[in-house]
């Protein structure tokens, strides 16, 4: 009975952390692609800009050599 006991509280314990919150979104994401024109040729050094319209945030770079 005593070991029965125990097993259901580790299984509580281990299970606890797992609800809800625990399986959250994550903070940052990444967008990869190439800059290409009309002709499917690759461009280099194009200046990108992403803006999130939720928040009005804004992130900009810029395409290496390979577009």
């Amino acid at each position: 009975m005593r070991f029965r006991s125990l097993l259901v509280l580790f299984i509580c314990l281990a299970i606890i952390p797992f609800g809800g919150r625990s399986f959250a979104q994550v903070l940052y994401g990444s967008v990869v692609g190439e800059v290409t024109d009309p002709s499917g040729a690759t461009v280099p050094n194009v200046t990108v800009t992403i803006t999130d319209k939720a928040t009005g945030q804004s992130r900009t770079a810029t395409s290496d050599s390979s577009g």
